[in-house]
């Protein structure tokens, strides 16, 4: 008996042990497919949904956890290319997770959706948001209450093919109540093309404050642009990363334009990265690349608006700061190329504006025209650096203007022209203008004589000795000019300290509050008796503009509507809600009940005298039958 078992066991062996082989060496199984929440298994609430593994999401697919948090560490891809999908919940944190809805060498990625009340986080080893694809890339959108990338990917990249070059898809991160934190020694936000005929795409990126440690790149051909935003503090850039929106040349040979690159805060902006929108050649431009700060702006980084190739113009660079600016490094708009103009730059703020000895404004044409350089500020400019809108190969210098309450130049201001090219217009204008030693301010050659003007509101200029100034300036001496007008203090030149002019000064350039944009004392527009009129508009002063849908009160008649229509009081009877046209609705309520005695007599068919005594408003001849107040008496005769 023993025997016999053991040689079935002899003849089973090798069959088990295939067996064995086939289940080692087995392809894994597929990913799960999900399409709902609920295809997961989450524990009670309030424990986090941790989720692993991989799983396949289908299109048009939206999951929606609700309330519950949730932790992506595994992998979810959409089960078709193109596809997409949504993520609902309170918090969401890829840990090391992805959200993928990738394209191929034909087909666009697909469109990503996350919604999250509470923060939005990724962190841990790579994680990703990706709908990259030769094809074209798909959309990216991100809304939660706060956002922060810690660390891995937000990619949605097109293609580089000739014929099938797709574009990149758009990225949109928005914090609708906090903070957005892009960090991380490995994190990227790229949506861009290798150029081509595929365009580059937008970025946007807001929240109550924005801080930036690393790139962000839209590059492409003729991207659309970058978008940054601080609703309630400040903007922070700080990375050897460029925040980077490129054009980039086509495979014809041909140029493409820049994106625009707006970074607008309402408290301060502090640029520690570079900032890169320069055109590609030939017939490109640069960007337009707009700083608007409600506080400072504080400039330690290059920005870069070249055109960099042949009929390139450069781009405009303009910083607006309310509360002051400070430069310490290269604003750069030039040209960069034959046949190419330069381009703007512009800084302009309520408060005071420092170029340092680091700073430099560039509007420099390489091989033709130079653009313009305007520095305007209410309160002190003080000028270390360079301000360079030089023309090159027989093109002409560009239009330099330093206006400010008060003024001082130790640095160099290059306005020439370049051979058969000349000067256009250097102007420095202050209510106090110093000129110090070791200055250089040209504007040569000059054909008009008056290529250098020096401008003050009274008496005259100083310029030292050792400051080097040509051609010979001309001295402009406006009582009207009043640089400091705006900065919320009453300047009367008194003591010689300050710019004469002003007879007031409320720091706004609005009219209608007795304080003109001038500075002036503003009488109050006379009024035209017309109520259907605005007699003063505070960004132009007395107009007496026509209004309409304003209420107006030329009647007292409650059963109309009192409404101004182009400048007109008109009376529109009001709509009644009983069917008697003369009947006030509920919401209008009628005069008070005057002495007015009616007797109304009735004849009935019985011979009996009916008398209707009615008190009440003597506006209208009817009332609805509920409305009336009467007492009847009834006598026979």
């Amino acid at each position: 008996m023993a025997k016999q078992i053991l040689d079935r066991l002899s003849c089973l062996l090798p069959t088990t042990f295939a067996v064995l082989v086939l289940l080692a060496t087995a392809t894994p199984a597929r990913a799960l497919l999900v399409c709902e929440a609920s295809d997961f298994t989450c524990p009670p609430a309030p424990a986090t949904c941790i989720i692993t593994g991989s799983h396949d999401v289908e299109p048009g697919c939206v999951l929606d956890f609700g309330t519950r948090n949730v932790q992506i560490n595994g992998t979810w891809t959409a089960s078709q290319i193109g596809g997409s999908f949504t993520v609902q919940a309170a918090n969401l944190t890829l840990n090391g997770g992805k959200l993928r809805s990738p394209g191929d060498p034909d087909d666009s990625g697909g469109d990503i959706t996350v919604v999250a009340s509470g923060a939005f986080v990724m962190q841990g080893s790579g994680p990703q948001v990706l709908t990259s694809g030769n094809g074209g890339g798909g959309l990216i959108d991100v809304t939660a209450a706060s956002i922060s990338i810690q660390e891995g990917a937000v990619l949605a990249e097109g293609g580089s093919g000739e014929e099938n070059c797709g574009d990149a898809g758009n990225i949109s991160l928005v914090a609708t109540s906090g903070p957005v934190l892009i960090s991380g020694s490995a994190t990227t936000v790229k949506s861009t093309t290798p150029g081509y005929h595929c365009s580059g795409a937008e970025i946007v990126i807001e929240g109550t404050s924005v801080t930036i440690e690393q790139g962000v790149d839209c590059s492409g051909g003729s991207p659309f642009g970058l978008d940054i935003a601080a609703t309630a503090g400040d903007i922070t850039a700080t990375s050897t990363q460029a925040l980077k929106c490129d054009g980039v040349g086509q495979d014809d040979g041909s140029g493409n334009d820049a994106g625009a690159i707006d970074l607008e805060a309402t408290g301060d902006i502090d640029i520690g990265a570079p900032v890169s929108g320069t055109g590609s050649g030939p017939d490109g431009v640069g960007a337009d690349v707009t700083i608007d700060a409600g506080g400072t702006v504080v400039v330690t980084a290059k920005i870069d608006a070249r055109g960099t190739g042949g009929d390139t113009d450069g781009g405009s660079i303009d910083v607006i700061g309310a509360a002051g600016i400070t430069v310490s490094s290269l604003l750069d708009a030039r040209a960069n190329s034959v046949d190419s103009a330069g381009g703007a730059v512009t800084l302009d703020s309520n408060g005071a504006i420092v170029v340092s000895a680091l700073g430099e404004l560039n509007a420099h044409g390489a091989a033709g025209d130079a653009g313009s350089i305007e520095v305007a500020a209410k309160g002190a400019v003080t000028m270390a650096g360079k301000l360079n809108a030089a023309g090159a190969s027989g093109g002409d210098g560009g239009s330099i203007d330093v206006s400010g309450c008060e003024v001082t130049i130790s640095g160099m201001i290059d306005g020439k022209g370049q051979g058969a090219g000349s000067a256009f217009d250097v102007q420095l204008s202050g209510g106090e203008l110093s000129i110090l030693s070791g200055a250089v301010v040209a504007a040569t050659p000059c054909a008009t004589n008056d290529c250098l003007t020096l401008r003050v509101p009274f008496g005259a200029p100083s310029v030292s000795p050792g400051a080097l100034l040509t051609p010979s300036p001309v001295i402009a001496v406006d009582p009207g000019f009043a640089p400091c007008c705006g900065n919320g203090t009453v300047d009367d030149g008194s003591g010689g300290t300050v710019s004469a002019g002003e007879d007031c000064d409320d720091g706004n350039p609005f009219f209608c509050d007795g304080c003109t944009s001038a500075c002036q004392t503003e009488p109050a527009c006379p009024p035209d008796g017309n109520a259907c009129t605005l007699d003063c508009n505070p960004a132009v002063g007395c107009t007496y503009a026509p209004q309409t849908g304003t209420p107006c009160a030329d009647e007292p008649n409650p059963c109309t509507n009192d409404v101004c229509q182009a400048g007109t009081c008109t009376h529109p009877p009001l709509v009644c809600n009983d069917g008697i046209a003369c009947t006030a609705p509920p919401a209008v309520r009628p005069p008070a009940a005057s002495s007015r005695r009616t007797t109304l007599l009735a004849t009935t068919p019985s011979r009996a005298r009916t008398t209707i005594v009615w008190r009440g408003s003597a506006a209208c001849t009817r009332t609805s039958r509920t409305a009336r107040r009467a007492t009847t008496t009834a006598s026979a005769r």
